[in-house]
C-alpha cells in the first residue's frame, strides 16, 4: 500500500542464506538488485543488503530444499500500519471510553494522560 507524498524505503536489509550455493551467484544477484535500483534506501545511510552465506545444518533432514533463506527487514512502511493501529485504538477507548477500565491494563496509563 502506497500513501501519497511518502515514499517507503528500506532502513536495512539483513539476508541470511543456508545451504548449498555459490558465492559469486549470490553476488550477482546483489548487483542486478542494485542496477535495477529494485529496493531503495534512506538517503540518509548506507545502501547495501548484508548477506550472510552458512553450511546447512547436519540436524535437519536431507529431504527438503538445498537451500533457504531468511530477509530481515527494517522498512520505512511500517510506519502507516502503526498509524493505522494507534486510529483504532483510539476509536475503542472512545466508543468503550465509559466502561473501559485503564487500571486493568497499567501499561496503558501513560496514553491516557
Amino acid at each position: 500500500m502506497r500513501l501519497p507524498g511518502r515514499n517507503p524505503c528500506y532502513i536495512s536489509i539483513l539476508n541470511i542464506i543456508q545451504g548449498e550455493m555459490d558465492p559469486t551467484q549470490v553476488h550477482k544477484s546483489l548487483q542486478r538488485i542494485r542496477e535495477r535500483k529494485l529496493a531503495s534506501f534512506i538517503p540518509w545511510g548506507p545502501a547495501s543488503i548484508q548477506v550472510a552465506l552458512s553450511r546447512r545444518s547436519p540436524y535437519l533432514s536431507q529431504g527438503g530444499p538445498k537451500v533457504s533463506g531468511l530477509m530481515l527487514a527494517n522498512h520505512t512502511g511500517i510506519s502507516s500500519l502503526f498509524e493505522r493501529i494507534l486510529k483504532q485504538f483510539d476509536m475503542l477507548i472512545k466508543r468503550k471510553g465509559s466502561t473501559w477500565d485503564p487500571n486493568k491494563a497499567p501499561f496503558i496509563q501513560n496514553y491516557m494522560q
